[in-house]
């Protein structure tokens, strides 16, 4: 059984960091487009962050919004993977971004508030589609809905307490409530591996056991929650 304390680390590699490490061996020597590229490093990088904030005593906020961040991510692939048409000009304006930036056109501030302005596109309707629409074709809306409003709401409402959750805070008591943030996250690495091997070609899939993580990760689980609270 792992420890919450130090055993997040150790389970971390032995567990995700193989899959990853798999996915970028993979995607490395594979002819997917850039932009699948950028989104999958995305999702590594935050993963690892998410995995970071369970250590010790943080915030559960940054917990709930890594994983509104995977989800996003993860949407954002699906929707390519159905509306391609948005890959070229998406191609586009991120290097023009990266022009911009590294040419001094313009600040990193105003180059961020630009890729704010990077929308995409239904190739039927033509329409734009919003994040929170993209997340709820491949997730429950409301789960989405959920982690977006806990960062706001925990800052001033949550209380940590196992036995008295009225009054809403977080405190060192917050082992169980990062943990029951985070049981959400092997479905969205399914389907994140999924769409990448959707994408692959057959002899570039992602080799990934789908029921032995989530054996490993539900042990994880157990163990942050049953943590000795200080």
């Amino acid at each position: 059984m792992y420890k919450a304390k130090d055993g997040i680390g150790v389970w971390y590699e032995k567990n995700l960091q193989p899959i990853f490490t798999n996915i970028i061996d993979t995607i490395e020597v594979s002819d997917i487009d850039i932009i699948y590229y950028y989104i999958a490093i995305s999702f590594i990088k935050n993963s690892v962050a998410l995995f970071e904030s369970l250590k010790g005593y943080l915030r559960s906020y940054p917990v709930a919004q890594g994983m509104r961040l995977l989800m996003e991510f993860e949407a954002d692939m699906d929707f390519l993977i159905k509306n391609p048409r948005n890959i070229k000009r998406l191609k586009k304006e991120v290097d023009k971004c990266h022009t911009d930036l590294h040419n001094k056109k313009k600040t990193w501030e105003e180059t961020i508030i630009a890729s704010g302005k990077i929308y995409l596109y239904d190739d039927i309707s033509g329409k734009s589609v919003e994040i929170r629409k993209r997340v709820g074709e491949v997730f429950d809306e409301e789960k989405y809905a959920f982690y977006c409003a806990y960062a706001h709401f925990n800052l001033y409402a949550i209380c940590d307490d196992d036995e008295n959750v009225t009054m809403l805070r977080d405190t060192k008591k917050s082992n169980w409530q990062r943990t029951a943030l985070i049981e959400f996250y092997p479905v969205i690495l399914d389907k994140f591996i999924n769409s990448l091997n959707t994408i692959l070609q057959n002899d570039d899939k992602i080799k990934y056991n789908s029921g032995v993580f989530k054996k490993e990760f539900g042990r994880l689980l157990i163990a942050l929650s049953n943590a000795k609270k200080k």
